[in-house]
């Protein structure tokens, strides 16, 4: 049960969810009962949690992550559409004999939700949704040690001691408790666990197809400007044709080189901040009905933006 928008209630069984409005000038046998879902109930009390105006809850019986909500315009309430059919793959694979042991939490405006997958008999996976974005964020799993002790993650809680932010503390079935923070915007850098020894991230990233609203002709592409924003180490660039050729790979800067001119009362050095324009050319990738380019790098890089240009190739001549 869950206290939702006031003075109504959110019932959950296994197996349905109901809603009952209550009020502060009605006896207990005067509130309304009303049924939101015949099929949809929780499968985990954990996993329901008030996100926004709404309540996120786990479901067996409807195979997915549902929203007890009110529809827009309207006083009517219920429960729809499951949230997680983008992650329908991911929600297979939750190992419902052990369900019960799933919790989800609300932090950051992301509905973090813990699951057993495959075969695990603890939460061995993390659901993110953002409430904002009503997108997935992602989906991350755990490593094993060796003994088949895992980091999967047990329960949670906010910590509001810090004025500055809350921070979540994670409870793992190893016994530890962890604690996460809200990422740096850019960093690109971790700590080892002395606090103090910066591990560089690699990422890697593949822009969509450019297909210059070419849909029946080839193209022939001619030139790329990447663009990239107060960046430093190196980064491969990999040119891919109609998704799965890979026609050239570069390595290339990503930030201007020379001297580093300190700026008295500034907290950057002049080298350091500001755009950097890569140009490419590309006319000898061959003709193709689509292209992409691939970075990958370690370090200090951010994508700013990249352009293309192609030209619209001879149609073929069918003889």
């Amino acid at each position: 049960m869950v206290i939702w928008q006031r003075q109504t209630l959110g019932v959950f069984r296994n197996g349905s969810t109901w809603i009952i409005e209550t009020g502060p000038n009605l006896d207990v046998v005067d509130w309304e009962i009303n049924r939101a879902s015949a099929t949809v109930g929780c499968c985990s009390h954990g996993t329901i949690v008030q996100c926004g105006v709404d309540v996120f809850f786990l479901s067996e019986t409807g195979r997915g992550v549902y929203a007890l909500s009110q529809v827009p315009t309207s006083d009517q309430m219920g429960v729809w559409q499951p949230i997680s059919q983008p992650i329908k793959r991911y929600i297979d694979r939750i190992n419902w004999a052990q369900a019960d042991q799933a919790r989800a939490t609300y932090w950051k405006d992301l509905y973090i939700l813990s699951v057993p997958i495959d075969d695990s008999t603890f939460n061995n996976a993390i659901f993110a949704y953002s409430v904002t974005l009503n997108a997935w964020q992602g989906v991350w799993t755990f490593d094993f040690d060796g003994d088949g002790i895992g980091y999967g993650f047990r329960d949670s809680a906010r910590d509001r001691t810090n004025v500055a932010e809350t921070l979540l503390l994670y409870g793992t079935v190893d016994g530890w408790i962890s604690e996460q923070t809200y990422p740096t915007d850019r960093q690109y850098w971790d700590l080892q666990t002395d606090n103090v020894t910066r591990l560089p991230i690699k990422s890697r990233l593949r822009s969509r197809s450019f297909t210059f609203s070419e849909s029946n002709n080839q193209i022939q592409p001619h030139t790329a400007k990447i663009q990239f924003l107060e960046s430093g180490d190196p980064v491969d660039v990999t040119v891919i044709s109609d998704r799965t050729i890979k026609l050239r790979k570069v390595n290339t800067q990503t930030g201007a080189t020379g001297l580093s001119l300190p700026i008295p009362g500034f907290t950057f050095n002049l080298t350091e901040q500001g755009y950097y324009n890569l140009p490419m050319s590309l006319s000898n990738v061959g003709i193709c009905s689509e292209i992409q380019l691939e970075l990958e790098g370690t370090g200090n890089w951010s994508l700013y933006q990249m352009k293309l240009t192609a030209f619209e190739a001879e149609p073929l001549t069918v003889r």
